[in-house]
């Protein structure tokens, strides 16, 4: 099966080499990466391991967590289990 979940990456305050992930559909859901290449990996690699979280967890539109965190990036992630 395959699940879509938008996620926040913010550049870190104190050391802009790391990006921060979070999911706000997924409580807990929070991760990070060296640069965004690798964050996107991370945030990949997280949803896989919290499985369990996504079949009971109901995706936000892209384009209402876009309007929600305007001055972060925001992507859809997506894994098939």
């Amino acid at each position: 099966m395959k699940y879509s979940f938008p996620a926040i990456f913010r550049v870190d305050k104190e050391d802009s080499r790391y990006i921060n992930v979070i999911f706000p559909d997924i409580f807990g859901a929070v991760t990070f990466g060296e640069g965004i290449e690798n964050a996107r990996y991370m945030a990949k690699d997280l949803l896989v391991a919290m499985e369990d979280e996504l079949k009971i967890s109901v995706p936000t539109s892209l384009k209402e967590t876009q309007k929600n965190f305007p001055d972060d990036i925001v992507e859809l992630v997506e894994v098939e289990l």
